[in-house]
């Protein structure tokens, strides 16, 4: 067992799957999707999916014990936050009244 000769590989594993795909996915995929189709439904679309996963993969991660299916999970919810971020971050500006909040934001 890898755990046992590094206690820290589950949390770096974890750390990684955490990252990667803010710096791949978002890029590659989340700004043509954000410029492709409705800001705001992208945004209500990517919620749900990631509600979903955090209400069924997580739990079902957890009873099962299943590490390989919480690494999954956590890839997932965080390709679902990468895709979800550039739709979030260019209707802020129109949410917001003022410059002074759009900085503050």
């Amino acid at each position: 067992d890898n755990t046992k000769s590094n206690p820290y590989l589950p949390l770096s594993t974890l750390i990684v799957l955490r990252m990667l795909p803010s710096s791949i996915i978002s890029p590659l995929f989340g700004g043509p999707l954000a410029d492709a189709y409705d800001k705001r439904l992208n945004m209500i679309y990517l919620d749900v999916l990631s509600s979903l996963c955090v209400l069924f993969l997580f739990p079902l991660a957890a009873s099962l014990r299943s590490p390989a299916l919480l690494y999954s999970s956590v890839f997932l919810l965080s390709s679902l936050e990468a895709l979800y971020s550039p739709s979030k971050n260019s209707i802020l500006p129109f949410m917001l009244n003022s410059d002074d909040e759009v900085n503050k934001a």
